[in-house]
């Protein structure tokens, strides 16, 4: 009886030592992939909309033809991010696209931001 519990250990023992070999104690994991919006992929109250390099042109043309102050924020700004009511927003006039947004000036980027939440939705170098 003692040598059948012994051998039962032992070949328990090498399949779990088999086991453990096949298996390495850490499996590195894929790393974790931020989720981020597509560069021209603008989330605005659950519609996706298409900001284009032509539209960034044109954002930064109409900024600088009117020489808007930059304001100067503390943070760095993503999209999403919700701005302070303090600051001052411009309309978009002359191209379609963009006209539904406000725009302002921070850090010497343009930021393109929802109206009423001054959410971001795009930030244009």
């Amino acid at each position: 009886m003692k040598t059948l519990i012994a051998a039962s250990v032992l070949s328990l023992g090498l399949v779990a030592g088999s086991a453990a070999f096949a298996t390495p104690a850490h499996v590195p994991l894929p790393p974790e992939k931020p989720i981020t919006l597509a560069q021209n992929d603008v989330t605005s109250g659950g519609i996706t909309r298409q900001i284009t390099n032509e539209d960034r042109a044109y954002l930064r043309r109409y900024r600088t033809e009117r020489n808007i102050p930059s304001v100067t924020y503390d943070r760095h700004i993503v999209i999403g991010d919700e701005l302070p009511g303090s600051v001052t927003y411009y309309q978009v006039e002359g191209r379609p696209s963009v006209s539904n947004y406000r725009y302002t000036v921070i850090n010497g980027r343009t930021v393109l931001v929802e109206p009423t939440s001054h959410r971001v939705v795009e930030v244009i170098d």
